[in-house]
């Protein structure tokens, strides 16, 4: 299953997009303020890759953990965070967040009318956390094709699917083969 993020912002952040986000943080004086939930963390990782790529000045506040970060971008005290849609969405959609893009190249069917990174003018930009099934190393590959098919099917019935999305996930399944290349 595929995991998109969004990039989001406190009620209070003058930015509707991430085009307005660059926009702004190019033409302001001081460096643009982002959290994440902790240094070296997704968030803080990719909030440098798309400052960097975009040529804009940044100041990271690191937290220790999400739900402080999450706290303080609805109350304020700091303007941006990368986050997880089911830690996001319940806020997006009662406004005391504001979704601004999705982190992956295809739009998040929870938020269809959201604009990916690359739509929003990041060239080159895709983050998605995924999840996968592993089975020891010396399984016979006739068991792993049948955990394969059963995988598979699994993810296209309709209330998987749905339970996937409401947790910010979207199903996928594959092959063992195109998981190696991952």
């Amino acid at each position: 299953a595929g995991k998109p993020l969004l990039i989001v912002a406190g009620p209070g952040v003058p930015v509707k997009t991430v085009k307005e986000l660059i926009a702004l943080a190019k033409a302001q004086p001081q460096p643009l303020l982002y959290t994440s939930g902790g240094i070296g963390s997704y968030g803080h990782r990719w909030w440098e890759m798309v400052r960097s790529r975009q040529g804009i000045d940044g100041q990271h506040t690191a937290y220790n953990g999400i739900a402080p970060a999450l706290k303080d971008v609805m109350g304020g005290q700091v303007p941006l965070l990368w986050v997880s849609i089911p830690a996001a969405a319940q806020f997006v959609k009662t406004g005391k967040l504001k979704a601004l893009g999705v982190s992956t190249l295809k739009r998040s069917a929870a938020f269809p009318d959201l604009p990916t990174l690359q739509e929003a003018g990041v060239p080159d930009f895709e983050v998605d956390s995924w999840y996968a099934m592993f089975v020891p190393a010396k399984t016979p590959k006739p068991v792993i094709d049948k955990l394969n098919r059963a995988l598979n099917t699994t993810l296209q019935d309709p209330e998987v699917r749905e339970k996937l999305l409401q947790q910010g996930s979207e199903a996928v399944g594959g092959t063992p083969e195109a998981l190696g290349q991952t």
